[in-house]
């Protein structure tokens, strides 16, 4: 149980029911009183001023809703281990190149030294490397192929080969097969694009926003042209929406990565303007400090604009003032649509609690890293997730010396559990966070370390938001709209 206030009200949320409801300030103070360690049980935090709430306490207490919940016995995890190998993997992110034509500041993949040694899959061996993944694949009856790098247009061939290829065994195997890509686009040509667009494939498009924001940080390599890339990427972006809709393919997907959380907005609405409909916002993990420059890595035209350099704004500020904000206009009868990515976070919180079972215990919420989910590199090399590539402690195996290494995997999600169990158990959040992500815990020593108090804060934070939000509303539309509780 966990109460808090958030947009103006109070609020308790039920992590063993996914329940959440607004409450007065009098209940709030009660139960405020009990979890924070005051009173040693629900009833004893009650006061004379509030002596009032023993009937509502003990109707919750009766329901088993303030009761903590016991994390995993040894036994349990190992249980759940072992039903994670039962799993036939679904997404291949297959890494046909590790080298990339730009040097985008915040990549994760220059931090890991990738691009400092780069390897390209050959046509032989992508061949053997998808035979061994469509097997494994086969008891779910489908199969997705994710083309990955670096940047995957570096080696069209060898992509276009293994469409074919991977095409003819799924049908030999009784299955099917689709394929996504995530390109930055810069190398896409009319052929290519009318590929990707006849073959259905789903495209993940790289672009920051407008272009004083992109080309702040989505550079060409100093070897190559020394200017930023965003125009480069809209043109050719036009041109894929343009083949996509010939071919009845789904328009590609927008993804931003946000280096300056008070420009999301900015941000937000340039990629709406872009027309496909379909964008995602991130955030830049900035462990180095490489994001304090705010600008290119390397001479170019593309220099950052006047006042990038002013202090940014705190993240949590800015996703206070804007849910604040959106609350102001609910209260006003204004149910609108919403901006996009508050309208997808909400409909995942709202996924989350409305298909949650009642949790008698406490345990991580896994992502399909290494199960569902496996990244590939070109010299065979398995790691859980793409994000890993480069950091050989987390290397799982070799599709070409004898695939998965079943120990090195156990070891991995056990140090996941280990590192639930040391700091997230017992946290209200729990189940709507899962325990952060593997990647972001893990160093290069081979640890999967435990979440740091900062991130913690925000995260919690951010649900309290959208939980505030979704006790208001229940409903948010496919198109962003609200409707209210009462509606």
């Amino acid at each position: 149980m966990h109460v808090f206030e958030a947009l103006g009200r109070h609020y308790a949320y039920f992590g063993k029911t996914a329940d959440v409801a607004e409450i007065d300030s009098a209940l709030f103070a009660v139960l405020r009183r009990y979890e924070d360690g005051a009173a040693p049980e629900p009833r004893a935090a009650l006061t004379a001023e509030s002596i009032e709430q023993g009937e509502r306490i003990a109707a919750l207490s009766d329901l088993g809703l303030l009761e903590p919940q016991p994390g995993l016995s040894a036994e349990q995890v190992q249980s759940r281990i072992d039903a994670l190998f039962q799993h036939s993997p679904r997404n291949l992110m297959f890494l046909v190149t590790e080298a990339c034509n730009l040097a985008c500041t915040y990549c994760y993949e220059v931090a890991n030294g990738v691009h400092d040694r780069p390897a390209v899959f050959r046509r032989d061996d992508a061949r053997r490397a998808i035979d061994g993944y469509l097997e494994e694949a086969k008891p779910r009856g489908y199969a997705c192929i994710t083309f990955f790098g670096g940047e995957p247009l570096l080696n069209f061939k060898v992509i276009e080969d293994i469409v074919v290829w991977s095409k003819a065994r799924a049908h030999e195997l009784g299955m099917t097969v689709g394929f996504s890509i995530t390109s930055n686009l810069t190398l896409l040509t009319e052929s290519i694009a009318d590929f990707l667009a006849r073959e259905q494939f789903s495209v993940m498009v790289s672009i920051d926003g407008p272009r004083h924001i992109h080309d702040r940080h989505r550079v060409a390599k100093c070897s190559s042209l020394l200017e930023g890339t965003h125009d480069r990427v809209v043109d050719r972006l036009q041109l894929l929406i343009e083949r996509c809709r010939v071919h009845g393919t789904r328009l590609p997907r927008l993804r931003a990565t946000l280096t300056r959380p008070e420009e999301h907005e900015e941000v937000e609405a340039y990629l709406t303007s872009l027309g496909t409909g379909l964008i995602e916002i991130g955030v830049a993990d900035d462990d180095r400090g490489i994001l304090e420059k705010d600008g290119p890595s390397c001479p170019s035209k593309a220099q950052p604009e006047a006042g990038a350099t002013a202090p940014k704004a705190s993240p949590m500020v800015e996703l206070e003032r804007r849910f604040r904000e959106l609350a102001e206009r609910l209260g006003r009868g204004d149910l609108s649509a919403i901006p996009l990515s508050i309208a997808r976070s909400m409909r995942m919180l709202r996924d989350q609690l409305e298909q949650a079972r009642p949790r008698s215990v406490s345990e991580p919420r896994l992502c399909g890293v290494a199960r569902n989910m496996k990244a590939v590199t070109p010299t065979g090399d398995i790691y859980p997730c793409h994000r890993y590539v480069g950091m050989p402690a987390f290397r799982l195996g070799n599709v070409f010396q004898g695939g998965l290494d079943e120990a090195r995997t156990r070891d991995y999600y056990e140090k996941i559990y280990a590192s639930f169990r040391a700091k997230c158990a017992r946290c209200w959040a729990r189940h709507l966070c899962g325990g952060q992500c593997p990647w972001q815990l893990s160093n290069d020593a081979g640890e999967v370390t435990r979440p740091l108090d900062e991130a913690c804060i925000d995260i919690k934070r951010g649900f309290e938001l959208r939980l505030a939000l979704y006790a208001q509303t229940r409903h948010v539309g496919p198109d962003g709209t609200l409707a209210a509780e009462s509606a």
